[in-house]
């Protein structure tokens, strides 16, 4: 198969990503590697020449992260990330700061950001993370992309998730429904006289995915750091 017929399967696995988030509301200290996948449904759209195009897409492809989990409850830990998608990879970056835990108690809390080349999402994530066992999280954020087509403006979307994790000695998983609520890109124009840019409002559009990400920690859980 050549790469011209490949493309346009491509495309649809790696364009218009939601923000892929494998980690959960407490940062765990080490280094953590796996895999994602997730299915789409919902409204499409055409960019440029190619149709079929969500208004965000699951991802699938393997992640890496790295966590510097606080020791001090008073004090913050951050968590950064890297996720691939396979075929036409379009890396992902993640970075998220979770709140120090004397200011939540029991439940986790924290803020984080993702970005790519296509554009980038902000958003808050909580819920409640045991060391082992099975826990909640939820996240919501906004986020822009842009289109594949240089005739086309930005996708804003407002998007959200919901999950159930699991920790076992190295074993991390996450079971997750997320939604996106937003624009197609609008159809964009030069106007003659003044040569000023000017692009149609973008159809409203919305995406539900469901998938997995299964990870190996560096450290069993409850094991010493």
């Amino acid at each position: 198969m050549t790469l011209r017929r490949l493309m346009p399967f491509g495309a649809l696995l790696v364009t218009a990503c939601f923000p892929t988030i494998t980690h959960g509301p407490r940062v765990e200290d080490g280094f953590v590697f796996g895999l994602t996948a997730a299915t789409t449904s919902g409204d499409t759209h055409t960019e440029g020449d190619e149709g079929g195009f969500a208004l965000r897409e699951g991802t699938f492809g393997p992640f890496i992260g790295q966590g510097w989990a606080s020791t001090d409850p008073h004090k913050p830990s951050a968590y950064v990330g890297l996720v691939v998608p396979l075929f036409f990879p379009v890396s992902q970056f993640d970075l998220y700061v979770q709140a120090p835990q004397a200011w939540t108690g029991q439940l986790a809390a924290g803020l984080g950001a993702t970005g790519s080349i296509e554009g980038g999402s902000v958003y808050t994530q909580f819920g409640v993370q045991p060391e082992r066992g099975v826990g909640w999280q939820a996240m919501a954020g906004y986020g822009v992309r842009a289109s594949s087509s240089s005739q086309q403006s930005t996708s804003p979307a407002w998007v959200g998730n919901v999950g159930l994790s699991y920790a076992s000695g190295r074993f991390r998983g996450l079971l997750f429904v997320q939604g996106a609520d937003g624009r197609a890109p609008g159809n964009c124009f030069t106007e003659p006289l003044t040569q000023t840019r000017e692009c149609d409002t973008g159809t409203h559009a919305r995406a539900v995915s469901i998938g997995i990400s299964l990870g190996r920690h560096r450290r069993s859980v409850g094991a010493p750091p």
